[in-house]
């Protein structure tokens, strides 16, 4: 086939003969998505970068699809999926290899949070970026995010061109830093008259107090707690002080009925810690 208008030769590899053209999309003889980043008129040389796929990991979806439907057209981008729990999530990231996650820190439908999945993609899929996009953007969410691996951060009231503004900085690797993009209007220090759902007061907590909280709420004595945490005494009367204080709560009842309302157990935790307070079986 010689080079015309609509295509044009390329190194051969394997099953892959030429490109086609589609505006500044082209697309392998194998179906796989390239854009043109560069074009070197003395030789016919092409620099090509393979197309986006993203995930977008939200429990609303409505908002999912407003995400898909915002990007999915655009040049750089291949492919948009969504999902909404993080079975799902890991599901995904294994067979579709994303390299964007856009996603949400609160899943009301999922056994984990936000956090959670962004901690897994941080360790086990260190190749995929994710760019937590969420409504809650109280300082210590987004320093908590970053502690978790994120790469950006970027308030949901954004506008679609925000986010593909972002998509082509990512895309050219220009995203450097922690990336941050939050309305000034939405910034916590403005929005003294709304009250924190539970959510959010959850994270206001340290990690430590949050694993007390848990297996106070599963059950366990002050003995298993902290034989299980490895603390004194003195140290979980302290972590116990602070919850209570931190939530505005004045007991284990009051707690108790918090994290159920607000679906605040995380199911992993305490069977890890009671696994360690069974004595070993001898055989």
């Amino acid at each position: 086939m010689t080079p015309g208008q609509n295509s044009f030769f390329c190194p051969k590899r394997e099953n892959e003969l030429f490109f086609k053209v589609v505006g500044h999309i082209y697309l392998t003889g194998s179906g796989q998505r390239f854009v043109c980043i560069n074009y070197l008129s003395t030789n016919n040389n092409y620099k090509m970068k393979t197309a986006l796929k993203i995930l977008a990991v939200d429990s609303q979806p409505l908002y999912a699809q407003g995400i898909l439907n915002c990007l999915q057209n655009l040049p750089i981008v291949e492919q948009v999926d969504t999902c909404s729990t993080f079975d799902d999530t890991l599901n995904k990231l294994c067979n579709n290899q994303p390299h964007l996650v856009f996603l949400e820190l609160n899943l009301n439908t999922s056994r984990y949070d936000g956090f959670a999945i962004c901690r897994e993609i941080f360790h086990r899929h260190k190749n995929v970026f994710v760019a937590v996009l969420s409504r809650y953007n109280a300082a210590h969410l987004i320093k908590e995010a970053r502690d978790c691996g994120a790469g950006a951060f970027i308030d949901k009231s954004a506008c679609a061109v925000t986010l593909q503004t972002f998509l082509h900085d990512f895309y050219q690797q220009k995203i450097t830093d922690y990336y941050i993009k939050v309305a000034e209007h939405d910034l916590p220090k403005q929005n003294t008259l709304l009250k924190p759902d539970g959510f959010e007061l959850k994270y206001l907590l340290t990690r430590r107090e949050r694993e007390v909280m848990q297996l106070i709420v599963e059950g366990l004595n002050h003995n298993e707690i902290e034989k299980a945490l490895f603390i004194s005494y003195e140290t979980y009367k302290s972590h116990r002080t602070n919850i209570f204080r931190k939530l505005g709560l004045k007991n284990e009842v009051e707690l108790t009925r918090f994290v159920l309302q607000n679906s605040l157990l995380t199911e992993d935790t305490t069977t890890d810690y009671l696994r360690l307070l069974k004595p070993p079986v001898l055989h």
